[in-house]
């Protein structure tokens, strides 16, 4: 799944509810953490320390990042500490790419977070041009849905029929493992088909929109019943919800919060696969709206994408 893991902490409690969940997919997943702490420069917005301020900044660092790593140990997790300085969301980046980092794990709000905001401005950032997955937490509420202490218990992931899709099932999967009691939840959304309006209804065009979405509800049903035979195993119970609606993405934010979750698994991208931006229209959605603690899976680095600029979180996409 991922060899090294990257959680970017900046003091506060806020960022701090990442860890949680920063451990619990290292310990499923075999992979090094490493745990790094950004100096911004200038205590008073200046563009560099003094030597005082500089050596005051870094102490106090080092030794926040090692009484992590300190708590971290007896959780069976020997994280690898680092200490940078500049701007956040650059030295965040740097670092990932340095390690080959296959996830960054952070909340959508640290120290500097405005809580009117879906996302701060350097998650924002970092989510954007990092082109690599990424595991986002949100803060203050449930106490950022940490984990069980022995890892996850339910994670929910969207299923839309893609390979896509069945990546983030099969690693969904592996987070759950040595879980006693695991349950995986797959959730599905049949797409009610726009079709003209008219006044009064047209018999024959609603007739037509019926049979096509129980044509979908019979194909996803088969579906689900051969991707349950494929990774259902004694500790894991894999339940499936078939959902109709004509709006998709705001249907699976009111499954993703009705599960109550651990965590909820997608991929980047979905069946439309390849786009200009880093995230589908769901993948945004939930990036920005989404009320559970969300890992997307990148499946196109930044460097691989087609040509043209990035979309802008929120902005409309390409239909999934």
């Amino acid at each position: 799944m991922f060899d090294d893991i990257l959680v970017p902490l900046d003091g506060s409690e806020a960022a701090e509810a990442a860890l949680g969940h920063a451990v619990a997919v290292t310990r499923a997943t075999g992979a090094t953490l490493h745990v790094l702490r950004v100096i911004r420069p200038g205590r008073a917005g200046g563009l560099e320390h003094d030597a005082v301020e500089w050596r005051l900044d870094r102490t106090e660092a080092k030794t926040y990042v090692d009484e992590c790593a300190d708590r971290l140990r007896p959780l069976g997790v020997d994280a690898v500490c680092e200490v940078s300085e500049g701007r956040p969301e650059e030295e965040i980046i740097a670092c990932a790419r340095r390690h080959s980092a296959g996830l960054i794990v952070l909340t959508t709000q640290g120290r500097t977070g405005a809580p009117e905001f879906e996302i701060g401005s350097t998650a924002y950032k970092v989510v954007q041009a990092a082109g690599t997955s990424v595991l986002l937490v949100r803060p203050g509420e449930d106490g950022g849905h940490r984990p069980a202490e022995d890892g996850y218990r339910r994670v929910l992931v969207p299923v839309d029929g893609s390979s896509r899709g069945e990546w983030a099932v099969c690693l969904a999967a592996g987070l759950l493992s040595g879980s006693s009691g695991g349950r995986l939840i797959l959730v599905h959304v049949v797409p009610v088909p726009e079709m003209v309006s008219r006044i009064p209804a047209d018999e024959e065009l609603d007739s037509l929109r019926g049979q096509i979405v129980e044509a979908s509800h019979r194909a996803a049903e088969r579906y689900f019943d051969q991707l349950r035979s494929r990774i259902e195993r004694p500790d894991l119970s894999v339940e499936s919800r078939i959902l109709v609606s004509p709006q998709v993405t705001g249907t699976l934010q009111q499954a993703a919060e009705a599960s109550e979750a651990d965590l909820v698994v997608m991929s980047a991208h979905g069946a439309s696969g390849s786009a200009p931006w880093p995230y589908g229209s769901v993948a945004s959605h939930l990036i920005r709206y989404g009320r559970r603690p969300l890992l997307v899976l990148q499946d196109e680095p930044a460097g691989d994408r087609p040509s043209g600029q990035p979309q802008a979180l929120g902005e409309q996409s390409r239909p999934r």
